[in-house]
């Protein structure tokens, strides 16, 4: 199997086997892989009658669902590029991808309904009624493993992101690389799909992979916490693709269930003694939880992003297994991985089988059948990605020990991999900074506090007068949403320590940073600023009523369910996730708050009790 088209099908041979479930909250969805492989062929004759021919790109920008699965594989059959835009990504940006890709036709979502001028458009969630009305057309016969299957541009901060040529064969050699190195998937598995399918980690470990297989894929239309468990409990979910971000998040929110039970105490007491229990011990330790991640939960996938070694042991402690892996876009994108049976705790595990990996000066490099040919009409970018002899240049720093493990240990180019495994460009973010009023200089840097990094200014002001929260606030209003700098420091000398070609010394400027931290042991008697203070990692004084929650304190959208859910808990009030937006502010919430709150006595049901952690 070379090409996606033949991977397609062999979808009837599953039949009426589950292979998409949409969980809205209300109803539940199940689309077969017998009604996935007809829609699919709709899709193909609705591209062609509406002049989509192969090699056409064309730009998918939609939440998951079922109806961007078939999105998808229809422009596989049509032998069509697909082009996936992050439905986070702000309008400009997506403006910038169609025309950078000449997309003939973009497929996109109610939700974020702006229009892209001088190109037909169509809402995902209008398929459902328009491809019934529509013939199937067979797939291509004649697509090869060389020819363009997607065409991923990267996290592009401010300048022109960079078009990745992700071909069939690329796909295919990836697909059958991750699951010689974890052969654990089959027929009987159901993956819930968290991360964006516009993430190549996701489309690979939670999207081909299964289809790979013939097991089945839920979506959730919200990632609250609650919702997460109880799609892990009620559809007998088998394994997760992550970043660290969400691991962090439901680590909290058990942390909290548990702190309402009063077995705070209890429950740090028991991992602290579970850490050198043999894993079966764990286990039955912790039993009355594993339940509520079902009954046949196996293992969460993280990538994106480095894995703090306190999280994994979090998770190893409670006999829930976390595999970590490594790997990049223009990598189709896995390049190691750890196994089931050996997790190593700060290790991204061993090459792929076909993956060949090395160290040279430091910096990892790569290659094999999975990697890209190139980026898309850019030869120079192109040029510099691999060495004369033909490895990929990573453009991380590495190293590998005496049992074949890759550690990663940073960036070459000083990148910043944020909590979601969005990439922003520091130098990018400080062109536009220093031409701003109000400052003199300033360095971008990325914190990590355990939740992945902070995209993080420091400031040197040049008197005026002209407050940090209003340049932040100026600079984060050019930035797409997903780049924008979520915390800041004033630099207390007159000068950045430099090198002699004045250059800034940023590990200088990080290690100082770090080690005068202001945020921690804050704290407010307003519940409110407390909370959004411990979610944002600012300091409680930056959280006033008329603070925009995104542009002025850095609120990311995992953040924002995770605040969601808080002040549900709090609060005891029922909120939608889509309450906060990209203007909503402190006093926005706490009218919010006044408007819903319910009498203290009223009954209403609590996140997770139906969770009993002992018995």
């Amino acid at each position: 199997m070379a090409t996606l088209p033949e991977l397609l099908r062999t979808f009837p041979a599953w039949g009426d086997r589950p292979a998409l479930c949409y969980r809205t909250g209300v109803r539940r969805f199940v689309y077969s892989y017998a009604s996935l492989y007809d829609l699919s062929l709709r899709m193909n004759c609705w591209l062609a009658r509406h002049g989509v021919a192969a090699g056409d790109r064309v730009l998918l920008r939609a939440p998951n669902s079922p109806w961007w699965a078939v999105a998808f594989w229809g422009c596989v059959a049509r032998g069509a590029v697909v082009v996936p835009v992050d439905f986070l990504s702000g309008a400009e940006r997506t403006a910038t991808i169609q025309r950078l890709s000449q997309a003939r036709l973009v497929i996109q979502s109610r939700l974020k309904p702006d229009m892209l001028d001088g190109v037909f458009s169509c809402f995902a969630e209008d398929l459902e009624g328009i491809l019934p009305e529509t013939e199937p057309l067979a797939p291509a016969a004649e697509t090869a493993p060389d020819d363009m299957a997607e065409l991923a541009y990267t996290s592009g901060t401010t300048g022109a992101p960079k078009g990745v040529i992700l071909t069939h064969g690329n796909l295919m050699a990836n697909l059958v690389q991750v699951n010689s190195h974890l052969p654990i998937v089959g027929p009987e598995y159901t993956f819930l799909s968290l991360l964006p399918l516009s993430h190549l980690f996701e489309q690979m470990g939670g999207f081909l992979t299964p289809l790979f297989h013939g097991a089945s894929i839920v979506y959730i239309r919200t990632l609250k916490p609650s919702a997460i468990l109880d799609a892990l409990a009620e559809e007998d979910i088998r394994a997760v693709i992550c970043v660290p971000r969400l691991l962090q998040m439901l680590k909290v929110a058990i942390e909290r269930e548990v702190g309402t039970r009063h077995l705070g105490g209890l429950f740090r007491c028991l991992l602290r003694r579970a850490e050198g229990m043999p894993e079966r011990a764990r286990k039955l330790v912790f039993s009355p939880l594993r339940r509520r991640f079902g009954r046949h939960f196996v293992l969460f996938i993280s990538g994106g992003a480095p894995l703090a070694p306190e999280l994994f042991r979090f998770w190893n402690t409670l006999g829930i297994s976390v595999v970590e892996g490594y790997g990049l876009t223009e990598c189709s994108p896995v390049l190691t991985a750890n196994t089931l049976e050996r997790r190593v705790a700060g290790s991204v595990g061993k090459a792929l089988p076909g993956v060949d990996i090395r160290i040279e000066n430091g910096e990892i490099q790569a290659r094999g059948k999975n990697v890209f040919p190139g980026y898309y009409r850019d030869e120079k970018a192109t040029r510099e990605a691999f060495t004369r002899d033909g490895w990929f240049r990573t453009g991380d720093l590495g190293r590998i020990d005496e049992q074949g493990d890759l550690m990663v240990l940073g960036r070459k180019k000083e990148l910043i991999v944020t909590g979601a495994g969005i990439n922003v460009y520091p130098d990018e973010l400080e062109t536009i900074l220093n031409t701003l009023a109000g400052v003199r200089e300033a360095c971008v840097i990325g914190l990590d506090r355990g939740r992945g990094e902070e995209v993080h200014a420091v400031l040197l002001l040049d008197g005026s007068g002209r407050l940090p929260d209003d340049i932040l606030l100026e600079v984060n209003e050019r930035l797409d949403p997903l780049h924008r700098i979520t915390g800041y420091s004033l630099w207390p000398d007159p000068e950045f320590p430099k090198t002699t070609t004045l250059k800034v010394r940023k590990f200088l400027v990080k290690q100082r940073i770090e080690q005068g931290d202001g945020f921690a042991g804050q704290t407010s008697s307003d519940a409110l600023v407390t909370m959004i203070a411990r979610i944002t990692e600012r300091p409680v004084t930056d959280v006033r009523e008329d603070s925009s929650l995104m542009i002025g304190l850095g609120l990311t959208s995992i953040g924002a369910l995770e605040l969601v859910n808080c002040m549900e808990q709090e609060y005891r009030i029922d909120l939608d996730d889509s309450v906060i937006g990209p203007g909503t502010t402190v006093a926005d919430l706490r009218r919010l708050i006044a408007l819903r709150e319910r009498p203290k006595d009223e009954h209403r049901f609590r996140f997770w009790t139906n969770l009993s952690l002992f018995r």
